[in-house]
């Protein structure tokens, strides 16, 4: 990933003037495959050669920074781009419309593939943005987004155990996550029982080479 260039464009300062006592909300983020010069990007109202919005994952705060976690998809995109630019929207509540807040330029750009090239391919992209008067910061996050490593270590360990699925009020993730690892280091890790014996064998599957060998033994 090459260097980035963060401005606030002449629209979101405008924003941040009005947003003392407002609700601050972050609309969309959207990327394009142009680049302006860096000293033009305070005057872009749009994103240069749109390509695909961005999810909001996750908003967060810390003192006066707020993190925006954004996630790129490559689901429906039928021809690969060079990603130079990512814009976050935001409008103050009660404004009809959103205006383009913040604009991000890479002098290298990422390559986004096609799905055909790279099926479920994802990127994930941190911005930190500091507003200090707003009385409240809020986003429209797309839950339908995936979760990412980068999201997931942002739990700590109590947050990760009080976690479950539905109808698994007795499990958690970090237990469903301790038994699949028990379950991939184990070379017999599943249990067959044979009724008419009465007997129960354990049995697995290891790759020697390029075979893959069936193993069983019985459980005493």
């Amino acid at each position: 990933m090459g260097r980035w260039t963060s401005v606030i464009t002449n629209a979101g300062l405008n924003l941040l003037a009005r947003a003392q006592g407002n609700i601050f909300n972050f609309t969309k983020a959207q990327c394009g495959a142009g680049s302006v010069d860096v000293e033009l990007l305070a005057e872009q109202t749009a994103i240069s050669d749109y390509k695909k919005n961005l999810s909001i994952t996750s908003i967060i705060e810390t003192d006066n920074v707020t993190k925006l976690r954004l996630q790129l998809s490559n689901t429906s995109i039928v021809s690969g781009f060079n990603l130079f630019q990512i814009g976050v929207f935001a409008k103050l509540d009660g404004d009809a419309t959103d205006v383009l807040f913040m604009i991000i330029q890479a002098d290298t750009p990422d390559y986004i593939p096609s799905a055909a090239e790279s099926p479920n391919f994802v990127n994930d992209y941190v911005v930190n943005v500091i507003i200090d008067n707003a009385s409240d910061i809020t986003g429209t996050v797309d839950l339908a987004a995936y979760v990412t490593v980068g999201q997931m270590n942002e739990y700590t360990d109590s947050q990760v155990n009080d976690l479950a699925g539905e109808g698994r009020t007795t499990e958690t993730v970090k237990g469903n996550s301790d038994a699949l690892k028990a379950h991939s280091e184990s070379e017999m890790p599943h249990l067959f029982e044979d009724a008419a014996a009465q007997k129960t064998y354990k049995y697995g599957f290891k790759q020697q080479g390029n075979n893959l060998v069936f193993m069983f033994e019985e459980v005493v």
